[in-house]
């Protein structure tokens, strides 16, 4: 996964370190009231090979900063290659929803043989702690699995953004599917501030 660039972004690093399989039950809002300080989010697809009861990041993320990040959920179903990910973000912009187009692996990007990048990952000594705490697996296919990954802390370090990824309210939109069948999807909103 070293060659996946995710704007930096705790959510999109945070899903993609999670394989992004986040629950795509049916297009009504399943937002909860959130917290104070929390964002909300909705499923945006028509599977529920993963079912997510909870999802949980600040409303606002500050880059370089820390984060608590939450997230229940159950993967139903195995799920193999070929395994990609593709993000959608866009940004306000004097009103308006802009899409933010993929430069360098930053901003409206898919990302491709998620599997391959995970098996690495398992075979060079372990996964990520964010993977291992959610009760996941380094390896592809990846089985059926209750994933919880309980309020936990993630240091942001400071990271050089292009300058279209600067400070204001982003829509991002995750959607995971293996081969022509989607897994999950996920839209959220946030407000990013860059120190």
């Amino acid at each position: 996964m070293a060659a996946l660039k995710c704007l930096g972004l705790p959510l999109v690093i945070c899903a993609l370190g999670m394989y992004v399989q986040l629950n795509t039950a049916e297009l009504t809002e399943m937002s909860l009231v959130p917290e104070p300080g929390i964002s909300t989010w909705t499923n945006c697809g028509s599977s529920d090979i993963l079912n997510i009861t909870s999802f949980s990041i600040p409303n606002q993320i500050t880059i370089p900063g820390s984060i608590n990040v939450s997230f229940l959920g159950e993967l139903k179903v195995p799920v193999s290659a070929p395994l990609k990910i593709a993000v959608l973000l866009r940004r306000k912009v004097f009103g308006l929803w802009v899409w933010v187009p993929c430069l360098n692996g930053y901003g409206s990007c898919t990302y491709k043989n998620i599997c391959e990048d995970v098996n690495e990952i398992g075979e060079e000594g372990g996964c990520p702690l964010l993977i291992s705490l959610a009760g996941g697996s380094c390896v592809c296919p990846i089985q059926p699995v209750a994933l919880h990954l309980p309020p936990t802390v993630w240091n942001i370090s400071d990271v050089e953004l292009p300058s279209f990824l600067a400070n204001g309210e982003y829509e991002a939109q995750i959607t995971v599917s293996s081969g022509t069948q989607e897994i999950a999807c996920l839209r959220t909103s946030f407000h990013l501030k860059l120190q």
